[in-house]
């Protein structure tokens, strides 16, 4: 879910509950279903990795770093919350082309380490958040930036989807 919708999705239900009190005198609390949803969605996936299902890669408060070595399938995701995490792919083996990395940094900072033999197509959505690019491009602005990076003549092997809120992204090469 990018980062626009789900602002918009946030506006749109909170203008509906407003009207709803207005209009016909009752209260819908959107916002504390949508925040009760997220806490439960957290600890489903706390307790999902707790057993061993691993569907994607979770840090939840503190400090994390995850080096990724091999990867076999054509999409995983990331979600930074409330943490420091560093992803480190530059020694990463694709065997599956194209793949999709999806990282999703809430209140945290996230650290992306790239291999620059790898083209990279990298597509981040910030909202009140701050990504500094490989080339040192500073992108603190609300909205979507795209860059690529590697040879001119070949597709991108590797698709980075970042979506940041209330947060720092940095993207560095190896």
């Amino acid at each position: 879910m990018s980062s626009g919708l789900l602002w918009g999705l946030l506006l749109v239900l909170l203008g509906l509950s407003i009207l709803s009190k207005t209009i016909f005198g009752f209260a819908i609390p959107f916002i504390r279903i949508i925040f009760a949803l997220y806490l439960l969605y957290i600890g489903f996936m706390l307790l999902l990795s707790a057993v061993g299902y691993n569907t994607n890669i979770f840090f939840l408060l503190g400090s994390n770093k995850s080096k990724i070595k091999h990867m076999s399938h054509s999409k995983t995701s990331y979600s930074v919350v409330f943490a420091n995490g560093t992803i480190d792919l530059s020694d990463l083996t694709i065997t599956q082309q194209p793949t999709t990395i999806d990282i999703s940094t809430v209140f945290g900072n996230s650290t992306l380490i790239l291999d620059p033999a790898i083209p990279t197509q990298i597509t981040v959505n910030n909202t009140f958040a701050r990504t500094l690019f490989p080339d040192g491009t500073d992108f603190t602005a609300m909205g979507e930036k795209q860059i690529r990076f590697g040879t001119d003549d070949q597709n991108a092997q590797l698709i980075i989807k970042a979506n940041v809120v209330f947060g720092n992204f940095l993207i560095k090469k190896k």
